[in-house]
């Protein structure tokens, strides 16, 4: 059995998509509960992390720690089975959208949307036709995303969203190109990234203003972001935290509280799917 913290597959360097998704997460091989000297509580992880698998209604086997490789999931019991699932969060729970709605199928999506909405309530009519354009997949996420962060800020709002939006990192903290100003990018020294830096700041810049934007933006009369800043942090979770899936043909794009607080590697030893029934 493997002893190590969680990891799902890593993204090929030629995909566009920073990384891959599911609703359920299994073990490709039998896996070793972690031992106390690799994987220590996180140190808010008593009630925090809890809290958010408890509001997700995740089921799971696995953990938040520090491990030697920083903050992940960790077994929390053995795994003697392969495919045995190690979290499995309920569909309903997820942010699921359909890469190309328009000109191909969009039959689960449309159908995660529903759910969607019967667990947290109705959504604007211009945010969800946005949801089912043609848009790129990753501006129609970020806008959902900063739909979310606006419901939790709302008294009363279901304990999920608050839950997931606190362990999120801020915008300042992203690792992604496109939040490196021309001061910071200089910083990366390699041409080629410098450069691509730049192109992904002028894209997102470019979304914000198009999309985003409570004054100049199509999703404007929404009020979901009144600065560029708000926009780059939306874009940039998106971008680092979704996973895909391939559902009888229909590419899916999904945000799933809990499971995306595992780690990728390209020496993964689990992996991640939807469940046969498209509930989980």
């Amino acid at each position: 059995m493997q002893q190590q913290r969680l990891a799902w597959p890593g993204r090929p360097l030629q995909q566009a998509r920073p990384f891959w998704p599911c609703s359920r997460a299994f073990a490709l091989q039998p896996v070793k509960a972690a031992s106390s000297n690799l994987a220590e509580t996180a140190p808010q992880s008593g009630c925090v992390y809890e809290q958010l698998a408890r509001a997700a209604g995740a089921t799971t086997a696995a953990t938040v720690g520090t491990t030697q490789l920083g903050r992940g999931l960790v077994a929390s019991r053995d795994i003697p089975c392969p495919r045995e699932p190690l979290v499995s969060v309920p569909v309903q729970n997820a942010l699921i959208i359909a890469d190309d709605p328009v000109s191909s199928i969009s039959i689960y999506s449309d159908r995660a949307h529903r759910r969607w909405q019967e667990a947290h309530g109705e959504l604007p009519e211009l945010l969800l036709e946005f949801l089912q354009g043609d848009a790129r997949w990753d501006i129609r996420m970020a806008a959902w995303l900063l739909y979310v962060k606006q419901l939790a800020a709302q008294q009363g709002s279901l304990q999920l969203w608050p839950a997931y939006l606190a362990l999120l990192p801020q915008e300042q903290d992203s690792c992604c190109l496109l939040n490196y100003n021309r001061w910071e990018a200089a910083e990366l020294q390699l041409p080629e990234l410098v450069a691509e830096a730049a192109v992904q700041a002028d894209w997102a810049a470019y979304l914000h203003g198009k999309y985003l934007h409570y004054k100049s933006g199509s999703l404007g009369p929404l009020g979901l972001s009144s600065s560029l800043s708000e926009s780059l942090w939306a874009i940039s979770m998106v971008r680092s935290r979704t996973f895909s899936e391939d559902m009888a043909g229909e590419c899916l794009t999904l945000m799933v509280p809990y499971a995306d607080l595992a780690n990728h590697s390209f020496d993964n030893n689990s992996t991640f799917c939807m469940s046969r029934d498209s509930k989980r």
